[in-house]
């Protein structure tokens, strides 16, 4: 299958240097991740909404229930909302407490996402187990003015955890319902604070490498460079 590449194009340099490692490639790579549109600017929050997940959600790979347990013995009555595929598990999970805490939806339009992500105050991140893939959501998230909670599962090399340590307003935990507590209590007992890195993450130079406008200039610089 590889041996009539003129070149290879993949989303982590990780997963390039597996491939490389396993399998010797001779063909240029390139290394195309995912990235944002545009800045999300903050929208009113007309939903009393402070956290908020969006993406597949399945107990087995991305379990959310030390995060929902975390909501629930919160002291302050926070509001989460997962939007996106999930588990029944979680349902069967909920208190009669936690209902009015912790709301449900099924896959939306993108641009309900982003409407979601502009209203929320806090965005969590469940990382991936294995050391090659950077869920997509990440650089969506990045490219916000809100603080993100990135919720670690890979215990030994994460390039989620290392993209994410170059840029403010990030804060982390392990999937315990401790440690989650503790980052939201970082987050929500200093909010002003936390809100100001997100800000200032909003205006980096170094996320400008993740706009769709650097990747698309990248990659066609490389489609170009194979073909000449």
């Amino acid at each position: 299958l590889l041996e009539p590449c003129k070149g290879l194009v993949m989303t982590t340099n990780e997963t390039i240097d597996a491939y490389t490692k396993e399998m010797g490639l001779s063909c240029p790579t390139h290394h195309t991740p995912c990235g944002y549109d545009k800045v999300v600017e903050d929208k009113e929050d007309d939903i009393g909404l402070d956290i908020l997940y969006t993406g597949v959600a399945y107990a087995g790979d991305r379990n959310l229930i030390p995060t929902i347990e975390s909501v629930g013995c919160f002291p302050r009555k926070l509001k989460f909302r997962l939007v996106g595929e999930y588990s029944s598990k979680y349902l069967d999970f909920m208190t009669e407490s936690l209902k009015k805490q912790v709301t449900f939806e099924k896959r939306v339009p993108y641009d309900k996402s982003i409407d979601y992500i502009a209203k929320a105050k806090l965005l969590v991140i469940v990382g991936n187990r294995g050391s090659l893939q950077i869920p997509g959501k990440t650089y969506i998230y990045l490219g916000t003015k809100k603080p993100i909670l990135y919720i670690r599962q890979e215990e030994t090399y994460d390039p989620t955890f290392q993209l994410l340590q170059n840029f403010p307003g990030v804060y982390y935990a392990s999937n315990t319902k401790e440690t989650i507590v503790q980052a939201l209590h970082e987050v929500f007992d200093n909010y002003h604070t936390a809100k100001a890195l997100a800000e200032k993450r909003s205006q980096s130079p170094e996320l400008f490498d993740f706009s769709w406008e650097t990747i698309g200039s990248n990659f066609a610089a490389f489609v170009e460079d194979i073909y000449t």
